[in-house]
């Protein structure tokens, strides 16, 4: 059984829910969010790219930050910089 949700509010709620029907045991790994789900999918397949199931995934703001902090560090300047953003569909 799969159940991949929107929030993390919802899927709590409905692991409450099946909780009351069945035994939960290795159920509550499939239910969550859409988000954890594909982070859960790639912290098992992730080797296969030869990247660490490790890997931590950061959100726009701390991106920045973590830019800026290695720009100090390298006495690099933004504007002396090319950027160039990539997505992966």
């Amino acid at each position: 059984m799969l159940c991949v949700i929107f929030t993390n509010k919802i899927a709590q709620e409905m692991k409450n829910r099946v909780r009351k029907f069945i035994d939960m045991g290795g159920v509550n790994y499939f239910i969550c969010t859409y988000h954890s789900f594909c982070v859960k999918v790639l912290r098992e397949d992730i080797h296969k790219i030869s990247y660490p199931s490790s890997f931590i995934i950061i959100n726009e703001e701390d991106q920045k930050r973590v830019l800026r902090e290695r720009y100090e560090e390298l006495k690099l300047k933004q504007t002396n910089l090319i950027f160039m953003r990539i997505e992966i569909i």
